[in-house]
């Protein structure tokens, strides 16, 4: 199903929800980068992510800039993290498909499975 929707994510703000967690990908036209978060549990309430979790979704490029100094390539996305979710860029290069991958590979560490139904909102991005 995500591979459907990887172009409408461009130049758009796209939220991905399971019954688990969710993933928001932020794709503003005027930065170098695509900026993408996704939930910590933890900070809600909500659950919580084992540490071997916890280095998956470090593995598939997350970090958590509560604990770690994450490099933004547009800092401008600084700007955007309020403080609790993990966080990641892409290069403006990735391709959509890759950009999927990468959100279905974290969906699955937090239990997505194949029949899970998802909830996909899409707006349009703002500078």
């Amino acid at each position: 199903m995500l591979t459907h929707i990887g172009e409408q994510l461009r130049d758009t703000v796209g939220i991905i929800e399971s019954k688990a967690a969710y993933v928001q990908v932020l794709d503003r036209k005027a930065r170098r980068t695509i900026y993408a978060e996704a939930v910590d549990p933890d900070v809600y309430e909500s659950g919580t992510l084992s540490p071997g979790q916890r280095a998956h979704l470090a593995e598939l490029g997350w970090s958590d800039p509560k604990t770690d100094l994450l490099p933004y390539d547009e800092p401008a996305y600084a700007a955007e993290w309020r403080g609790a979710n993990l966080a990641r860029e892409w290069p403006r290069s990735a391709s959509a498909p890759e950009i999927v991958e990468t959100l279905a590979r974290t969906l699955a560490v937090y239990g997505l499975e194949a029949s899970d139904e998802l909830e996909i909102n899409v707006f349009p991005a703002t500078v």
